[in-house]
């Protein structure tokens, strides 16, 4: 992949089991594992840990590439998923790109297409439709004026009209009799 586009590495120190950036002109966070093979229990844990930490942080557009993956557990795929039910639900997507041909056969047989969008390569994942990214919402405004300033109020009176009486009064609606029995 080619720098153009994309920022640096975003996340996961040194030791961890993902490389994260940002494509600058989509607003889309990829994501890339480090190792060739996920199969351990550990692995799964921190990868998923990893990604609930991509999405509580707000980023909910998430292409994940498998380019380094050579083995992996089916676990891996549940995992992603599950990001991807996060994503959705707060109004983004997970996709799935550059998967090699050793694990292919992972995704076939568990038919992970019915559910996720695959592609061939991340240009193409990126370069699909993704959802609008939300709405920044403005800064709130303070409820209560500064002190110094001060609020004038001028009491319109009201105009006379049709409702008006002969006598110059404003009617309030009808009045209210009781006849004597």
């Amino acid at each position: 992949r080619g720098s153009e586009g994309t920022s640096g590495d975003r996340g996961g120190g040194e030791g961890s089991r993902l490389r994260v950036s940002e494509c600058q002109s989509r607003g889309v966070t990829v994501v890339e594992f480090r190792e060739v093979a996920i199969v351990h229990e550990s692995s799964m844990g921190e990868i998923s840990r990893e990604l609930s930490r991509l999405i509580d942080s707000g980023r909910n557009r998430i292409a994940v590439n498998f380019g380094a993956v050579k083995n992996m557990s089916s676990q891996l795929l549940g995992i992603v998923l599950q990001a991807q039910k996060r994503c959705r639900a707060a109004g983004g997507a997970l996709k799935i790109c550059s998967v090699r041909l050793e694990v292919i056969e992972v995704f076939a047989l568990t038919h992970v297409e019915r559910h996720l969008e695959v592609y061939p390569d991340e240009w193409s994942a990126l370069e699909s439709d993704w959802p609008d990214p939300p709405p920044r919402r403005p800064k709130p405004l303070p409820l209560e004026a500064p002190a110094e300033e001060t609020v004038e109020v001028a009491m319109i009176p009201p105009t006379r009209g049709a409702a008006d009486d002969l006598d110059g009064t404003i009617s309030e609606g009808p009045s209210e009799s009781v006849e004597a029995q």
